[in-house]
């Protein structure tokens, strides 16, 4: 499970990890950080998880340049126990993902992924793929 302490404390490699899952409130999928508590929504998981990891680099990057911003707010518990039971995000999905965000897939191929019963995916997203680098 992942803890809400400042991952750049724990090891010299960032990596936040976040929760996506279907929210039938809302109608649409939901990616939650669990380590800047930070979410970004879509039709579908890519869609969610694409828009998270805009939002956190855009966040790390107003961060970098006004310390009075805060980068690192654990996600709440409910999101945290969500999250240590849900089913890991297979590597080939993120990549999709990763190269959409790099703007590196064609955008004539629409992509849209979800799984069976709409069950949460949890996926570990590295530093370099959201511009947060650690200073230790």
């Amino acid at each position: 499970m992942a803890t809400t302490e400042n991952p750049r404390r724990q090891t010299r490699r960032f990596a936040d990890e976040c929760l996506v899952y279907y929210s039938r409130r809302e109608k649409n999928w939901i990616a939650h950080s669990l380590y800047t508590d930070q979410i970004g929504t879509g039709n579908g998981v890519l869609d969610a998880l694409i828009d998270l990891m805009r939002g956190i680099q855009n966040l790390a990057h107003l961060a970098n340049n006004d310390k009075e911003i805060e980068l690192w707010r654990g996600a709440p518990e409910s999101i945290r126990k969500r999250a240590s039971k849900a089913q890991r995000m297979p590597e080939e999905l993120y990549a999709v993902a990763r190269k959409s965000l790099r703007g590196e897939w064609p955008e004539d191929i629409e992509f849209s992924i979800e799984p069976a019963r709409r069950h949460p995916l949890t996926v570990v997203i590295p530093e370099g793929d959201i511009g947060l680098h650690s200073k230790n």
